[in-house]
């Protein structure tokens, strides 16, 4: 049960984080990629709090680009009902890869 809450948690700060996550075009133009992973809280009310840096991608345009997403995201609507009243710690990875066209 717990790693059901945790899996759909988990799922659904990807899917609405990618709404914020923009790469930054420094990064793109210098041709950056790296993967930031970030530790969090989900308040009981869905609210994301302690929100930072667990592991640096390396390049800090792409730490603090993961970082501001995730600020700009600040809750999680749905997640209050699936926490009954308790909150959940996360690990969320945030990978920046360029595509070649």
């Amino acid at each position: 049960m717990e790693t059901d809450i945790h899996n759909q948690l988990l799922g659904e700060l990807q899917t609405n984080l990618s709404r914020y996550l923009v790469y930054p075009p420094l990064a793109r133009s210098r041709g950056w990629e790296g993967t930031v992973l970030l530790g969090l809280q989900v308040a009981s009310d869905g609210r994301l709090d302690k929100i930072r840096v667990e592991h640096s991608s390396g390049y800090a345009v792409l730490d603090n680009s993961a970082l501001n997403s995730l600020y700009r995201l600040g809750r999680l609507a749905e997640a209050s009902t699936w926490l009954n009243g308790r909150g959940q710690d996360m690990q969320l990875p945030v990978i920046y890869r360029l595509i070649d066209n």
